[in-house]
């Protein structure tokens, strides 16, 4: 069973509703909610809604909050996707629930991808257990900020990344007047580190 939302206004939608609904669906296996996110907290912090057949979520929103996420347990082997709209140039991700324990598809995270554009940053972690995909497009009227990679390390010390033994980074440079991509890869238990220029990226 696939559930979509779209353009749903805050004032108009309620957690406990949307919590409802999943509760009463348990076979579930793919939601896409577009600007529907709640931005309310009228559900009890302890309340909990398993959606074991899920295999994803999707949430797009300019302004995402962790809320439904703190409320969903998300079964082992899912793909979880947060796209939203970078507003200000300190900005690294999505915020994401302060306690992890009911995302069960970050339990085994064994690889972290960062990618840092002109307008757009993606942080994209898997493993065994699952995935999760952030992205976050520049809104047209913010400052151009270049991220310092203390600011994206930041953000992944949410996650328990001590089974992580591949990072890969890729960022973007002129190079005689061409945008290009420069990745690396490395990866830990090895003295290696694959650096790829122009035309290369892995």
């Amino acid at each position: 069973m696939i559930f979509n939302l779209f353009n749903i206004p805050r004032d108009k939608i309620l957690l406990t509703h949307l919590l409802d609904f999943f509760k009463s669906a348990p076979r579930l296996y793919e939601i896409r909610l577009q600007d529907s996110t709640p931005d309310d907290l009228d559900a009890p912090p302890e309340r909990i809604v398993f959606l074991p057949h899920l295999k994803k979520l999707e949430t797009i929103a300019k302004n995402p909050n962790p809320f439904l996420l703190e409320h969903l347990s998300i079964p082992f082997g899912a793909l979880v996707v947060l796209k939203f709209t970078l507003w200000k140039y300190s900005q690294i991700g999505p915020q994401v629930p302060g306690t992890l324990y009911n995302l069960h598809n970050l339990s085994h995270i064994t690889a972290v991808k960062i990618s840092v554009g002109l307008s757009y940053r993606a942080i994209q972690l898997n493993g065994p257990s699952g995935e999760l995909y952030t992205c976050g497009e520049l809104n047209p009227g913010a400052t151009v900020h270049y991220a310092k990679a203390t600011e994206l390390l930041q953000f992944l010390n949410q996650f328990d990344t001590s089974r992580c033994h591949q990072l890969g980074i890729t960022w973007y440079r002129f190079i005689q007047g061409t945008l290009t991509p420069i990745t690396k890869l490395i990866q830990t238990g090895s003295d290696r580190m694959e650096v790829a220029g122009p035309g290369g990226g892995r």
